[in-house]
């Protein structure tokens, strides 16, 4: 029996039983992928918070240097219209980083929201479409499983009614 096209009988039983391992993991990768997809809801929003807050350090670093400025301003004993330009160059300073900080945190917000939407179609994506492919791939692996089952049991009841 060894020598024929196909394999023996155990050989078809294993195969069938491959098949069907193999058509289980295509299921089960369309799972991961779906969990993977949950997983990037949570990296969105961490990867949004270390921007926000790179973005607020900075701000309050640029803050902090201004406001040291003004208190050496402050300090000195110069006055007349260099001292009010100077002031006034400060106070546009405390504006432009006031105006950065909510563009930055807008950005940050629309980056995030173009991510969470990219990754909520991907999730869609892989509830409807992939799964719905992994679970053809899987049927159609255990229709072959079937197959090799039914034709190797077919084959045994053939060597049985000719050793008869």
């Amino acid at each position: 029996m060894a020598g024929r096209i196909g394999g023996n009988i155990e050989e078809m039983q294993g195969t069938a039983g491959a098949m069907t391992d193999t058509g289980t993991q295509f299921v089960d990768a369309g799972g991961t992928a779906q969990q993977f997809a949950s997983t990037m809801e949570s990296e969105v929003e961490d990867v949004t918070n270390v921007l926000r807050t790179h973005f607020e350090g900075l701000g309050g670093d640029l803050r902090q240097a201004v406001s040291s400025a003004q208190t050496r301003l402050g300090s000195t004993d110069w006055t007349g219209n260099a001292q009010l330009r100077a002031t006034e160059a400060e106070g546009r300073l405390n504006g432009q980083i006031s105006t950065f900080l909510t563009q930055t945190s807008e950005a940050v917000a629309q980056f995030k929201a173009s991510l969470m939407t990219q990754a909520n179609e991907f999730v869609g994506m892989v509830q409807g479409d992939f799964n719905r492919i992994m679970g053809n791939i899987d049927a159609e692996y255990g229709a072959l499983s079937t197959g090799t089952r039914q034709t190797a049991t077919g084959l045994e009841e053939v060597d049985s009614s000719a050793r008869f």
